[in-house]
């Protein structure tokens, strides 16, 4: 008796919680735009308005330069890269809810036959004192070249580190080079140290190329994305698209977070921004911070007010959950299945079967009757609380 009214009182509750599946979800502040180009900017980044601020604060500034076509999004000029002669502000391809992904120079030096040095471009970086730091998880120090040897390093005056890292790539002959394989020949690929907001790429030679100048004339370093970058064996020695294709197609990868210490100790202060129906994860690398991120069961941008919003489970044409009913529950969803048979309702589960006379006349997605019983107590309560 205690179970049927239970069960009266949650769909009682059900029909009456403040679901919103249709409520629309916000990524940017009031009057901001949400697209330079291809890129899709959601706040605590924001494309800078003469009108007003877009943005959580001036490191998540994005400018958007319509001189180009398409369009172009960059970082704050504080931020900016080194190709040897200048100082490139530095421009964003991808902003995802960890990562800002940027574009790449190339560090290259270029031979004679006679091993005379006939090019050279530098590569660095510049993001310190900012809210952003190299991904070590996701970047490389890639070097393509038969007779090589690159190393990158922090800028010893900005972070004050005494920490590298650093490959050699070596091959005699055109015919060892594999493709599609950095493991020293033609092509090396080695870990980044963790935590850098700057680099300097320094890349030399072994031998000026004078051995191999008829299948490889220059020397090329890069720290990117490894899993966007494919070598395509000695073709790239002498492909003179190598620089712009690379440029293009393999991002650098920076963490971004929110301050620099822990969510305990931005919480209840005007600093800590994650929203409601979200989490708060503190950020174990670089220098502190944090991020927010939805609760199971919610979407939406968790940095605005009002924050996640209940994914409807139920109402998805495309991937019902349910063999039986479904119930929309804020956070989460449950299965019934019709009189006569049992079961948790559940496609990913036991779905719903022909009852068993000898089975109990009720069985809910959470399984036995005691879990029923904890789940509609704790439901019935929530519903009380909310009223």
């Amino acid at each position: 008796m205690h179970l049927l009214f239970l069960i009266l009182v949650m769909f009682l509750c059900v029909s009456l919680l403040p679901f919103s599946a249709a409520a629309t979800i916000n990524n940017t502040l009031p009057g901001c735009q949400s697209k330079c180009g291809n890129l899709t900017v959601r706040y605590p980044f924001g494309i800078v308005s003469a009108d007003s601020s877009c943005s959580i604060g001036p490191w998540f500034d994005i400018t958007c330069n319509t001189s180009f076509n398409p369009p172009k999004a960059f970082l704050p000029p504080d931020l900016f890269s080194y190709d040897g002669e200048n100082f490139p502000r530095v421009e964003v391809l991808d902003i995802s809810d960890e990562y800002v992904r940027i574009r790449n120079t190339i560090a290259t030096k270029c031979y004679n036959q006679t091993g005379g040095l006939i090019q050279y471009n530098a590569s660095g970086l510049y993001v310190a004192n900012s809210y952003f730091t190299l991904s070590s998880e996701l970047n490389k120090l890639i070097t393509i070249g038969c007779d090589e040897f690159a190393m990158v390093s922090p800028l010893p005056t900005i972070e004050k580190k005494n920490i590298s890292s650093g490959c050699v790539t070596v091959c005699s002959n055109i015919e060892d080079v594999p493709v599609g394989s950095c493991s020293g020949m033609g092509c090396c690929a080695t870990s980044v140290p963790a935590g850098l907001a700057s680099y300097f790429l320094s890349l030399n030679t072994l031998g000026k190329h004078t051995e191999i100048w008829a299948f490889d004339k220059c020397g090329y370093t890069f720290l990117g994305e490894q899993n966007a970058f494919t070598f395509r064996g000695a073709s790239d020695f002498t492909d003179p698209d190598f620089v712009n294709r690379t440029t293009k197609t393999v991002p650098v990868v920076l963490n971004w977070v929110i301050g620099s210490r822990t969510c305990n100790e931005y919480r209840n202060t005007t600093d800590y921004h994650c929203q409601n129906n979200s989490n708060c994860v503190d950020f174990k690398g670089g220098k502190g911070g944090y991020r927010c991120s939805c609760k199971n069961g919610y979407e939406g941008n968790p940095y605005l007010s009002p924050g996640c919003q209940d994914i409807d489970e139920c109402s998805d044409p495309n991937n019902k959950p349910c063999n039986g009913t479904c119930t929309n529950l804020p956070g989460s969803f449950i299965c019934s299945c019709p009189r006569g048979y049992e079961g948790d309702g559940r496609k990913d589960g036991r779905g719903c079967i022909v009852k068993n006379s000898k089975s109990p006349a009720l069985k809910l997605s959470l399984g036995e009757k005691t879990q029923a019983f904890f789940f509609m107590d704790n439901l019935v309560s929530d519903c009380i609380n909310v009223r």
